[in-house]
């Protein structure tokens, strides 16, 4: 260190002159250059790496969609969500949420879409651009093992242009292109649009911008086009098609008929009112204009009347105005009189049952209740008439498709919209949404929440409903936004304190200026490291400028105060400054080493952004050394020397009567000191024992967050929105039959007894797959007792869409097969199920019901998938859950099959878990280094010993707040105890360091406390005060994560002082360790 200082002080200039053109360079590379640094606030990059859990949720990944990118909306309107009025307004809600897209003519070409094209349905007349315009776009991507293709489209100006030129942003310096170019070809041409392929295999850029375009036409006249923003749509569907946007409401549900009308049909031609959606108006015959066979208009067709006696108005058929019209928030028809109850009116007679018009739902569940295909229902023994009969034709009862009843009931009971587009209450609405699967980043998903944060918002200007949103996607992306939020706030305010403690412990303005330019400096030396390694801002990287920040300012107090104390022994700046160097250095570096540990015990973890961020933090601290030693002492060197009289104050005034009463109470109440800390010790103990580490994935935010409300509102209304799925891989196929062999011998012997060739076909799969048949009734009941597992709201698989499969086949024998009674696999049903089942799933169709069923089977059959949503839970419930289904697959398969539940909230809750446990592996293996460092640099054990109790009590200290306060420990809480120790431990090394130069002075234990205390004992103070400071500031977050690390840092640091300028020196009082001399001073 001597010759060290003595080199930066015979050279100032030049040495900083190269630091400064090395820094210089720095800064381009990691802020300007093609590599610079970029910032990620993705959250899937939290998933651990060659984990078990992580490997499961891989193998449902590569088998089914994505999970993770569905959500749900709900909204609660004035009356009631089946309100005419209240749908319309919900209809307006999706058709704009279907039109969102990214707003650049640009596209990034490592997101954009890369599918195989389809032309049907791609152009419409319902298309997001205005019919007058014309326009240019990328609409698609294709990528193949040779080729790397881009589609884009002109909407044609003139029905037959002759061919277009367009312009491209750096296309390998060709600017002027046109389909005979190499690299454009036409694909495909009609009279409105012409569709061009354009060859980007050899592209290198990541972005390609489409700049202009033009039409030339037959006669040479040129056009030139509006280049538009390309339709990316958010939401799962072809792009630019509209009609496939997978996105359900009330006002989208179709009908379990497969009819394609709407279940709430608002949108008719005549007589607009809330009544159409309860019956359709439409005569005797029950056919509106709009019915292909619509014969013209018959009596009592849109008369506004309904004198039907389902709502049990009576043979006068006038219903009453409170318990019928009210009630069902129907309005009375025009010239309306009610003339009182007549016969049969408000009774619901039959048999022994008395109903009343408040128990409409419970006629319902009635076991002689049923619906035909066309959702017409009836019971038997009532005296009502569903469809036109001429024997009942008095009543003027017209069909009853589009009842309220049936509605609620259809959704209600339907096994994948139950409890998610209606509440169980009936108040609630919600809209289920489901992002393009080729969102993979935090940077597309804002794309989509921004455009729809301001459907909302208009929404609520206008209607003022009240929204929540919840589900993954959401919490990724508003998690991310509110830490964008927190650091656009914390690292300024971190900048702030770091500035204003340096003002209040020196007052003056060089003081100031020099520590937070080294600092800077040191932050662009880091910045470029991230950059050079590939290591982005992210979620926890970010914080690692405050962290820096706050380090840098602690060394510069330490170096700062020790050149004042040089300069008050009426030093020169030079020799200040060497005695800094040589007598600071060592000190310094031991503290940045074991700060350091404290920050690479990180890299334990399987987490590669926590091993990132660990390894950033350590090297920085490092880097942040090199400079306090360097260009802070070469800055205060060629600056002018500080007042003489600040200088003064820094060394003798200011805390010297706070000094003196430390010194007075250490000397005078040693043993007092020892046993308080004993008692502390045991008290804090108990509070260890108490933590939890339970945690769930909201956890992370306050109950005053609107994101924990949003799903808090979600979960009390529609059930859970957190997924959940389960994969059964069985070793065998479950419907396909076992061998060749089998079916032909089997079909020899069926042969022979005169059977049609379907006939023999049905019997050979009835008699091979008996066993399989019992095998999917296993599947049923398997899913129907984890629904009965607490904090699971709904699960889905493929025997619930069954029935509606097999009635959609119309060649199959299951046509007409009723779709309001769920399918049950019985040992009266026959195996034909299975056959028809196949002969579906193996064709070539690609309806959305059938491509649906595909989401929740393998192609080979022998992979099954659950899909469901539960509640929020905690770590220990997910276990539970586990163990559960666990034992619920044996029961049921045996052998047969193994089981696996993951998803992504089981992914972040046991990240969370294994991250704690290598958190506090890589804790302790931070403590024994720091120890062992001890050793090595004191030559005493005993003072080592000595030196580490004072640290070990505020360590223990924060873990019985955690205790007694309900602080889970999570993994961040985890973390702060690692790098809060190699920050805390400093205060013990420098006040050692200072007190053995002070004893080799004098050889006395007491006088050497004191010179210590009044020296050093300062600086520490001054230090702990910055750092303290520093982080509590994050007591404000909003984020739990930070909130809590601010709270436990601030009270380990404080803690640690106290052991440092209170505890240490009456040990050393107390112990009196022996400290090796030096044979010559």
């Amino acid at each position: 260190m001597n010759r060290i200082g003595n080199t930066l002080t015979s050279h100032p200039k030049k040495i900083l002159f190269l630091i400064f053109v090395i820094t210089s360079f720095l800064f381009h590379y990691a802020f300007i250059s093609e590599n610079k640094l970029i910032i990620d606030f993705s959250l899937e990059q939290m998933f651990p790496e060659n984990d078990p859990e992580k490997l499961i949720y891989d193998n449902f990944r590569d088998k089914f969609p994505r999970e993770d990118l569905s959500a749900m909306m709900i909204y609660t309107p004035p009356s009631h969500p089946l309100e005419i009025n209240d749908l319309k307004v919900v209809d307006e809600v999706v058709e704009n949420m279907k039109n969102i897209s990214n707003l650049s003519n640009c596209v990034n070409l490592s997101c954009f879409p890369c599918e195989d094209i389809s032309y049907e349905n791609m152009y419409t007349k319902n298309r997001p651009w205005n019919d007058n315009t014309n326009i240019a776009y990328f609409y698609d991507r294709k990528k193949t093992e040779y080729t790397d293709t881009l589609f884009f489209r002109v909407i044609n100006d003139v029905s037959h242009s002759s061919y277009h030129k367009f312009v491209f942003s750096n296309l390998n310096g060709d600017e002027d292109l046109n389909f005979y170019d190499k690299n454009v070809i036409q694909d495909f041409k009609n009279q409105n649009f012409t569709d061009y392929k354009l060859d980007i295999s050899d592209y290198e850029e990541d972005f390609l911008c489409f700049d202009e375009a033009y039409e030339i036409s037959n006669s040479g006249k040129t056009t030139n086009l509006k280049v538009s923003s390309t339709p990316y749509y958010m939401i799962k569907g072809c792009p630019g098609d509209f009609s496939e946007q997978s996105i359900s409401s009330l006002t989208h549900i179709k009908q379990a008929n497969l009819s394609g009308e709407r279940l709430f049909n608002f949108k008719i031609s005549k007589g607009v009112s809330n009544q159409n959606i309860y019956f359709s108006d439409c005569g005797y015959d029950g056919m509106c204009p709009d019915h292909p066979s619509y014969p013209g208009e018959d009596e009592g067709e849109f008369d506004n009347i309904f004198n039907c006696e389902p709502f049990d108005c009576g043979e006068d058929g006038v219903c009453h105005p409170e318990k019928f019209y009210s009630f069902f928030n129907i309005k009375p028809p025009k010239n309306y009189n009610y003339p009182g109850i007549d016969e049969g009116e408000g009774d619901f007679s039959r048999l022994e049952y008395d109903y009343t018009y408040e128990e409409w739902r419970n006629i319902f569940s009635d076991e002689e209740y049923s619906c035909n295909q066309n959702n017409v229902c009836s019971f038997s023994n009532f005296d009502f008439v569903n469809n036109y009969n001429t024997e009942f034709e008095e009543f003027d009862c017209e069909p009853f498709n589009y009842s309220r009843i049936n509605g609620e009931l259809s959704i209600i009971n339907d096994p994948i919209y139950g409890n998610t587009l209606l509440s169980e209450t009936g108040q609630v609405g919600g809209i289920i949404y489901t992002l393009d699967g080729r969102v993979k980043n935090m940077s597309e998903r804002t794309i989509f929440y921004n455009e729809l944060d301001n459907i909302i918002r208009k929404q609520k200007d206008d209607y003022n409903w009240e929204w929540h949103d919840g589900g993954i996607p959401v919490l990724r992306t508003r998690y991310i936004e509110l830490v964008n939020k927190e650091r656009s706030t914390f690292i300024p305010l971190a900048f702030l304190v770091v500035t204003l403690i340096l003002f209040f412990v020196f007052r003056d303005f060089r003081s100031i200026v020099l520590p937070i330019f080294t600092i800077s400096l040191t932050l662009v030396w880091v910045s470029a490291l991230m950059a050079y390694l590939d290591i982005s801002i992210n979620i926890i990287s970010y914080l690692t400028y405050n962290l820096l920040m706050i380090i840098g300012c602690s060394n510069a107090i330490h170096i700062q105060m020790k050149y004042n104390e040089g300069l008050y022994s009426k030093k020169n700046n030079v020799n200040a400054l060497r005695n800094v160097i040589s007598s600071m250095g060592g000190a310094l570096f031991l503290t940045s080493f074991t700060t350091s540990i404290g920050f690479f015990s990180l890299c334990m973890t399987n987490i590669k952004l926590t091993k990132e961020f660990g390894m950033i933090l350590g090297i920085g601290v490092f880097i942040m050394f090199i400079m306090m030693i360097t260009v802070l002492p070469l800055l205060l060197l060629l600056t002018k020397l500080p007042n003489r009289k600040n200088t003064i104050r820094l060394v003798k005034g200011g805390s010297f009567k706070f000094v003196t009463w430390i010194y007075e109470l250490v000397t005078k109440q040693t043993k007092l000191i020892a046993f308080s800390s004993i008692i502390i010790f045991i008290i804090v103990a108990v509070g260890v024992f108490r933590i939890d580490y339970n945690v769930s994935v909201i956890d992370d935010l306050k109950p005053s967050n609107q994101i924990y409300q949003d799903i808090e509102a979600i979960e009390g209304n529609m059930g859970g929105v957190f997924p959940i799925e389960i994969l059964l891989e069985f070793n065998n196929p479950i419907t396909i039959r076992k061998n060749e062999d089998d079916f032909t011998k089997t079909k020899e012997i069926l042969d022979t007894k005169g059977l049609n060739d379907q006939e023999i076909l049905l019997s050979v799969n009835n008699y091979l797959d008996r066993d399989n048949l019992v095998l999917i009734n296993s599947i049923n009941e398997f899913k129907k007792e984890i629904m009965k597992i607490d904090k699971i709201s709904s699960i889905i698989s493929f025997t619930d869409l069954l029935p509606r499969l097999l009635s959609s086949n119309p060649f199959g024998k299951y046509a007409d097969f009723n779709l309001s009674t769920n399918l049950e696999f019985n040992k009266n049903h026959s195996t034909d199920y299975l056959y028809e089942f196949n002969q579906i799933m193996n064709s070539s169709s690609a309806s959305m019901l059938i491509e649906s069923t595909r989401t929740f089977i393998t192609n080979d059959f022998k992979t099954i998938r659950f899909s469901g949503r539960m509640l929020n839970i905690k770590a220990q419930e997910a276990k539970n859950i586990k163990n559960k289904i666990n034992l619920l697959a044996r029961k049921y398969f045996g052998n047969n099959a193994s089981v696996s539940t993951t998803g992504s909230t089981f992914l972040a809750l046991k990240t969370a878990d294994h991250l704690v446990y290598n958190l506090t592996n890589s804790f302790g293996l931070a403590f024994l280094i720091i120890f062992l460092s001890m050793v090595v640099l004191f030559k005493s054990l005993r003072l080592s010993l000595i030196a580490v109790l004072p640290n070990v009590i505020p360590l223990m200290l924060a873990a019985a707040v955690m205790g007694y306060q309900d602080i889970k420990l999570r993994p961040t809480t985890a973390m702060t105890f690692a790098i809060a120790l190699g920050i805390a431990v400093d205060d013990t090394i420098h006040f050692l360091a200072r007190f053995r130069q002070e004893y080799f002075k004098n050889n006395n234990l007491k006088l050497s406390i004191k010179n210590t205390l009044f020296t050093t004992g300062k600086a520490i103070i001054s230090t702990t005060m910055v750092l303290s400071l520093g982080f509590a500031v994050l007591y404000f977050s909003e984020l739990m994560p930070n909130h809590e690390f601010g709270i436990l840092a601030t009270i380990i640091l404080i803690v640690a002082l106290i052991g440092s300028i209170v505890l240490l020196p009456a040990l050393l009082i107390l112990f009196e360790p022996k400290i090796k001399l030096p044979e010559t001073k």
